[in-house]
């Protein structure tokens, strides 16, 4: 192993921890890496440098603040050189490695020269720059995993926060499954990569408003005495009480705080036909209710796949189109697309929310797009609702 003339196996390897899942690591066998594919050697290459990185010590570095003032603004400057390789060397990480202008400009720790205390610099250049702050992307699957398998940094109890250490939410196995069921459920929808919450999911958040349930010191306690069970100083009976009990009361206390409670439905301005208030209900946006049935112009929120948000059903009514593409429809393959909106009135006189791609208009060929599989399911549903209208049908977006 380069770079190693002794391995320092008392500090890797532990029989007495090793539990019911085993590590991804290369076997002790002859491997013909010209036999395999590209993809296959980068998955085999990523293995063997985490497996042999584990041996090798600590990484260090020099962090080097500096306050430079000019008149009375003080201006501060971090950097950040690595001394000793150690386990990054088996990435390829040297010492004093120097990172591009690029990465600097990202924010993250810089390159600096050697500096001494109090030492005096000239002024060459002042600019100012006016930039913002980019807020987090939303979760992707796999950064939405990360989250749940770190889960525990989120809890200010250190010993609850140690119990999760080695759990997070879920397992391996089930935080694939649990986000699967956030989706069948409607509390969230993938748009494209990207995981976004429904309208259905923000209420169900808002309505359980710092309830435990929503809350990882939860499962952060239940690891501790699930812990404590295989250590022998707790019970199984007395855990299992104590969740029932959590259980009826939590279902007893939400019965009684929510029974009266009726989920605000948003107010999308007047109607476009007739003047009356539009309003979100279960199905969609529409200017009609029991009270007053209105013009009967309504905007299903079901559209192929997709729950359309009163944003965009906002946009709609205003403008009659979307400026910009929606994703998350979702064609007869599973796979998801792209497409603009726009409202159009039928020969009767009825409105409907269509495609607003050339693709999806009569005579038109579909784009060379670099999703070809999604504009074929994309123009195969557009034919279909053009079908269903065609038959009279008037809620093919309501049973999309």
């Amino acid at each position: 192993m380069t770079g190693l003339d002794l391995l320092p196996l008392a500090r890797v390897v532990n029989d007495e921890k090793v539990g019911d899942h085993h590590a991804i690591i290369p076997t002790n066998a002859e491997h013909k890496l010209d036999k395999m594919g590209s993809d296959d050697r980068r998955i085999y290459d990523l293995v063997v440098r985490r497996f042999l990185a584990i041996f090798h010590p600590d990484a260090e570095f020099e962090n080097t603040r500096v306050e430079t003032t000019v008149s009375e603004h003080v201006f501060r400057t971090r950097g950040k050189v690595l001394i000793v390789p150690g386990w990054r060397g088996v990435y390829g990480e040297l010492a004093d490695g120097a990172k591009s202008a690029a990465e600097e400009d990202e924010g993250r720790d810089q390159t600096l020269p050697k500096l001494e205390l109090d030492e005096e610099v000239d002024t060459t250049e002042v600019e100012a720059l006016e930039k913002e702050t980019k807020p987090p992307r939303r979760y992707s699957d796999a950064s939405l995993l990360g989250a749940m398998e770190t889960a525990g940094k989120l809890v200010d109890d250190d010993e609850l926060r140690e119990a999760m250490k080695e759990s997070g939410i879920g397992t391996p196995a089930t935080r694939a499954a649990i986000i699967e069921r956030l989706i069948d459920v409607g509390y969230i929808e993938r748009e494209g990569r990207a995981l976004v919450p429904t309208e259905k999911g923000m209420n169900v958040i808002r309505l359980l408003d710092g309830h435990p349930l929503t809350e990882p010191a939860l499962t952060g306690e239940w690891e501790h005495r699930l812990t404590e069970i295989q250590e022998g100083t707790e019970t199984r009976k007395k855990f299992m009480a104590d969740i029932k009990e959590f259980a009826v009361g939590t279902i007893s206390e939400l019965d009684t705080s929510l029974k009266d409670v009726k989920i605000p439905r948003a107010n999308l301005g007047p109607c476009p036909v007739c003047g009356a208030d539009i309003i979100e209900n279960r199905k969609g946006y529409s200017c009609w209710a029991r009270e007053d049935p209105g013009c009967g112009f309504v905007i299903w929120k079901g559209k192929v796949g997709k729950q359309l948000p009163a944003a965009i059903a906002r946009e709609l009514i205003a403008t009659g189109r979307t400026e910009k593409q929606t994703a998350g429809f979702k064609g007869r393959s599973g796979r998801s697309f792209r497409a603009k909106l726009a409202l159009q009135q039928s020969e009767e006189g009825k409105w409907r929310v269509e495609f607003d791609e050339a693709w999806a208009k009569e005579g038109a060929k579909a784009p060379a797009a670099e999703d070809a599989t999604a504009d074929a399911d994309a123009i195969a549903e557009a034919e279909a609702a053009k079908a269903a209208k065609a038959g009279g049908d008037d809620s093919a977006d309501e049973a999309a």
